[in-house]
């Protein structure tokens, strides 16, 4: 989702998105408030007065929902967990963690705090709303921000997974099973359900005439019904890839390549001819980073002739792991810095080199074979062996 996003501003180490699809969201709302809303419940405001009260409570809903983003997040960073961050999009916002919590206490807190926070929203809104005279502009635009965010509140405690009251039910099912696995299993069935059952409410709308609220109501269905299903997914490869290490599926004793080679040696002697991807490059006994073939192809090939390993591999630091490492830990590294290989190190030694592709091999064939989740690393792989790279 970070894709199309534009940074906004940064609190408490959490980084604010603002994706592409919110415009379209904020055109939406700002268009049918002063539209089908306010002329009917507040007759005799001029035009200017109704488009200036459509804007305000777009960019007000959508500060709430910021609220109740960050409600979400600092709970996460209170449990110890980290935030990659809050992303505003067409149907609201979410708050992006960094791996998964690893208890079913986490998860419930975590989620149960977000429409907490909105009905919090809605009691002040409330009360302001009922200090500040009916003739006032502001008072009816702080009286709808009430309803909005009590609405907000019980629309997210729907059972509706990847909604926050699915990520109740998932907590309250995996505190029950001890098994994140069913209880994700369990939450996505049951949030597919309930968004198949949006879908068909939006058709309803749609028959009875209410098109835009019909059309609303069938995106937030589908989205819903996208997001479960993926969440299953990743919940089966997060399963698939318990109790197998890092050394089981890297290429062990990898070559290394000098800083000082040259682009066209190394391709020829050395990428093309073993059929690998990604190099350290190691300088008396030194790992100086790693050079795959991302950085080779924004080289021309005029250039190989002279341009260096050191002037080409990637400017970031390598990222590590060691060989113990469970594959769900490797998998959240790959994700958190958008990385297609790691380097596999055994102290100051490089042992290995992994990438997504491996595993992604290694799910596949898992599937394909049904090798069930929980074995030990021997009895699911084997052997850690010399292989080509993927």
């Amino acid at each position: 989702m970070n894709q199309g996003a534009l940074t906004l501003f940064r609190l408490a180490g959490i980084t604010v998105r603002l994706h592409y699809t919110w415009f379209l969201a904020f055109f939406l709302i700002a268009w049918s408030l002063p539209r089908l809303i306010y002329p009917f419940g507040y007759p005799g405001w001029s035009e200017l007065h109704y488009w200036i009260a459509g804007s305000a409570a777009a960019v007000l809903l959508f500060g709430s929902v910021l609220f109740h983003e960050f409600a979400h997040s600092f709970m996460a960073l209170a449990r110890g967990l980290k935030v990659d961050g809050i992303t505003l999009f067409v149907f609201g916002g979410a708050a992006v963690l960094k791996s998964e919590p690893r208890r079913p206490s986490d998860e419930f807190l975590i989620a149960v705090v977000g429409p907490a926070s909105s009905l919090l929203l809605a009691i002040v809104f409330l009360l302001l709303s009922a200090l500040i005279p009916r003739d006032v502009p502001a008072q009816p635009l702080i009286l709808q921000l009430a309803f909005i965010n009590s609405g907000l509140a019980i629309f997210n405690l729907m059972p509706g997974f990847p909604l926050d009251g699915g990520r109740v039910f998932r907590a309250i099912v995996w505190y029950i099973t001890g098994s994140m696995r069913k209880g994700t299993t369990i939450a996505t069935i049951v949030g597919q359900v309930f968004a198949f059952g949006l879908i068909a409410l939006g058709i309803f709308f749609i028959l009875r005439g209410s098109f835009v609220i019909g059309i609303w109501t069938i995106f937030i269905g589908w989205f819903l019904n996208g997001a479960a299903g993926a969440n299953r997914r990743q919940a089966k490869q997060e399963e698939a890839l318990q109790g197998v290490k890092a050394a089981s599926l890297m290429h062990a004793n990898p070559a290394v390549v000098a800083p000082d080679e040259t682009i066209d040696r190394v391709v020829l002697a050395m990428l093309l001819r073993d059929g690998i991807r990604a190099l350290p490059v190691v300088q008396d006994g030194q790992v100086l980073g790693m050079l795959s073939t991302e950085e080779i192809n924004h080289v021309p090939q005029h250039a190989w002739p002279w341009r260096t390993v050191f002037d080409t591999m990637a400017s970031s630091p390598p990222i590590t792991v060691a060989p113990d490492d469970p594959l769900p830990h490797v998998m959240d590294l790959f994700e958190e810095h958008a990385a297609r290989h790691v380097l596999v190190m055994d102290g100051a030694d490089v042992v290995g080199v992994l990438s997504r592709e491996d595993i992604a091999r290694f799910l596949a064939l898992s599937r394909e074979l049904r090798v069930e989740a929980a074995r030990s690393q021997e009895e699911t792989v084997g052997e850690p062996t010399d292989r080509t790279s993927g």
